[in-house]
């Protein structure tokens, strides 16, 4: 199980009652790449291998589920190992890292790859503004049928399938639903992403390089994250509560 309950004195503002709480866990997942120990990310553990393949895209290593030569999970869930292919010249960038601030994995890393992975996003589809306050109350909703509260969720849509996953990081929620993808082939151009979360410079990053065309959250972008965005020509909504949004750029992705 993937959560568990706990026995907790609660104030309800008149009176003290024991109250059952569940708890979300939170396991360490070690990734080895290629036999080599690669990243360990604290994460809700729920699918992993998608998270581990998903982490792995989203930081330039691997493009294509052909370079994916095994997958294996081990027992107790603390740990995967991936051999792929990838190239020399990747394995020397990634040593150059930078240490940047990250919802529930530690640490997020970019290194100089990132800008030959980011392309501009051109207008190829319009979205009508309606679905996504729709989906959005939908993602929201289905949070809310659940009785453990603090995890992010994430979602993807491309018009045909929508994948939905949840973490304790916004990040990680968003990579398992990269690694979904990539094993299952869906195309992800032009696709719109949710999240629960602010939009910061790594999901915007990330949403990036899988070549989403919309972001969209029920909290804020950073203004670093909108910068990145206008530059890229992705479509930035915030705000998306009851039937309100936000469209901070590029308005004519969404139908009004």
């Amino acid at each position: 199980m993937t959560w568990e309950h706990k026995k907790i004195i609660h104030f309800n503002g008149k009176y003290f009652e024991e109250l059952e709480v569940g708890l979300i866990k939170e396991k360490p997942l070690t990734l080895y790449l290629n036999e080599k120990e690669f990243i360990t990310l604290l994460c809700y553990p729920e699918d992993l291998e998608e998270l581990a393949l998903g982490f792995l895209k989203s930081e330039g290593l691997i493009e294509s589920k052909n370079q994916i030569r095994k997958i294996s999970l081990s027992d107790d869930c603390s740990n995967v190992h991936i051999e792929a292919d990838i190239t020399i010249l990747e394995e020397r960038l990634y040593e150059k890292r930078i240490v940047t601030t990250g919802c529930g994995k530690g640490s997020i890393f970019y290194f100089a790859l990132d800008s030959l992975k980011c392309r501009f996003s051109e207008v190829k589809r319009k979205w009508d503004y309606r679905e996504i306050i729709t989906l959005m109350r939908n993602i929201n909703t289905e949070r809310g049928t659940k009785n453990i509260r603090g995890l992010h969720v994430c979602g993807l849509y491309d018009s045909k399938n929508f994948v939905v996953r949840e973490d304790i990081g916004r990040h990680n929620a968003l990579d398992k639903i990269i690694g979904y993808c990539l094993l299952n082939d869906i195309d992800t151009e032009d696709s719109v992403v949710f999240t629960t979360g602010r939009i910061s410079s790594e999901i915007l990053l990330k949403s990036a390089k899988i070549n989403a065309g919309v972001i969209v959250s029920r909290s804020t972008p950073t203004d670093l994250a909108l910068e990145i965005a206008e530059k890229l020509n992705i479509t930035i909504i915030g705000y998306v509560r009851g039937n309100q949004m936000t469209i901070y750029n590029t308005i004519d992705r969404i139908l009004t």
